[in-house]
Formats: structure tokens, sequence, C-alpha cells
């Protein structure tokens, strides 16, 4: 499956940027094992790309958190050359905390 990906693949979400395919291979490889479950709620694509609508439950040191999430995957002659993902990071930055600052890590809902 590697091969579906291009040599410069970017990955931008919130919490990181990966550049070039050894990066972002070990991204996936980073972050797969921690997802229990992975629901997709829709999807849509053409020529170009792919958005995917999914849940993810997942992982961390401070138990369960279940993200929602967005990712829109760019295809060029049939590689992905980029992924963008969308989601809430707060949760999950106070779980592993990795951002600073409380206005980040505050919960809308308590």
């Amino acid at each position: 499956m590697t091969e579906l990906i291009h040599n410069d693949v970017k990955l931008i979400g919130p919490l990181e940027q990966l550049h070039e395919k050894q990066e972002y291979l070990a991204g996936a490889k980073k972050a797969f094992p921690r997802f229990s479950v992975m629901k997709v709620l829709d999807q849509y694509y053409d020529e170009n790309g792919m958005a995917t609508i999914l849940d993810i439950s997942m992982h961390t040191p401070l138990g369960y958190v279940i993200v929602n999430y967005v990712e829109h995957t760019k295809v060029v002659d049939n590689k992905v050359v980029s992924t963008v993902a969308y989601y809430d990071p707060r949760k999950l930055a106070k779980s592993f905390d990795v951002l600073e600052g409380k206005d980040l890590l505050e919960d809308d809902n308590p």
C-alpha cells in the first residue's frame, strides 16, 4: 500500500504537520495502534481525491477519547499527495499534554 503514497506527501492537522513519505508512514504507524474503533460516517470522492467523515475512538494516557474527524485526501496520478485533517484537538492535546495555554485546553462542554 505504500506505493500509493507520493514521496513528497504532506499531512496537515491541528496538532502536527508531516512532510515526506517516511514521516507520513511513521506518523500512521504511531497513531493507528491507539485507535480502538474507526467508524466511517460518510465518504465523498472523485478522480482528484476524497473526503472522509469519521468518529475515531482513541486510547490516550487519560483513557478513551472519541474524536469527530474529517479528512480530505488529494490524489494525483493515483498517489496520495496530501491529507488535511480537521478535528478539535483540545481533548487529545489535554490527554497527551501537547499544547500549552488554558484557553486551548478548556472543554466547551463541562
